[in-house]
């Protein structure tokens, strides 16, 4: 029984000796492994703010390629005023049609498109030609929007006076720009616009090709399995990116 006991206690002995070790092998490995995942956080928070000022830097920068289509003197008369006569008109639209197309030359990629909406007429103007609103319906091959039929897209675009409201990605086609992933970006006109001014009398709609967006986030590091998104201020969805496999 003596030699029992001194056994017991012999072996507990030695098991705290070779647990001492054990349990500061984990805790420094725990430590190891706290202080890894916060920098792996702290590397992915700052790839994310790297992310939100690219993507700020970006709007700013198409928020200037509006004002700039938007101060053709050409087009805030025809949005203001209307046309004179048919001679003036022509020559109004003209000058119009050639300004936007340098636009689309000088201030534009080739991944992007956009339009301007004249409510007053119903025509829509972009930077190659001139359409009637009859003319961008589903029956015909100008315009055509997934999920949204032309004529509640346009009802969309006129309802509400919009100061730059991006909407989630869709395949678009416009002209030549056939079934493409674009992301619209609405603009009413004129920039500056009051309640008491009644409903605006146009609306320059800007389609973004989603690779051209989506590749804003092309730096981060994702996990496998992991994603990245970009939403609006009601926390919609616009375009993600997936990590590749």
């Amino acid at each position: 029984m003596v030699l029992r006991r001194a056994f017991l206690r012999f072996l507990t002995g030695y098991i705290l000796l070779l647990l001492i070790p054990l349990l500061s092998g984990v805790a420094i490995t725990q430590r190891l492994v706290d202080e890894y995942e916060d920098k792996v956080v702290a590397s992915r928070i700052g790839q994310l703010e790297q992310a939100r000022d690219i993507i700020s830097r970006y709007v700013e920068d198409l928020e200037w390629r509006i004002y700039r289509i938007a101060g053709n003197t050409s087009l805030q008369r025809y949005l203001l005023d209307g046309a004179e006569s048919e001679r003036v008109n022509r020559l109004i639209l003209k000058d119009i049609i050639e300004d936007l197309n340098s636009k689309l030359l000088y201030d534009s990629s080739l991944v992007s498109v956009f339009y301007v909406h004249v409510f007053q007429d119903d025509m829509i103007l972009t930077p190659s030609s001139v359409y009637s609103g009859e003319d961008f319906v589903d029956d015909k091959t100008f315009f055509r929007m997934e999920g949204v039929t032309a004529a509640d897209w346009h009802r969309t675009v006129r309802e509400r006076y919009h100061s730059g409201r991006f909407y989630p990605v869709r395949l678009v086609t416009l002209e030549d720009f056939k079934n493409k992933a674009m992301i619209p970006y609405v603009r009413s006109l004129p920039l500056v616009h009051k309640e008491s001014d009644g409903p605006p009398p146009g609306a320059v709609v800007y389609f973004i090709g989603d690779d051209e967006f989506s590749g804003l986030l092309a730096h981060l590091d994702l996990p496998d399995g992991g994603y990245v998104y970009i939403a609006d201020e009601n926390n919609r969805i616009l375009t993600s990116r997936h990590a590749k496999t």
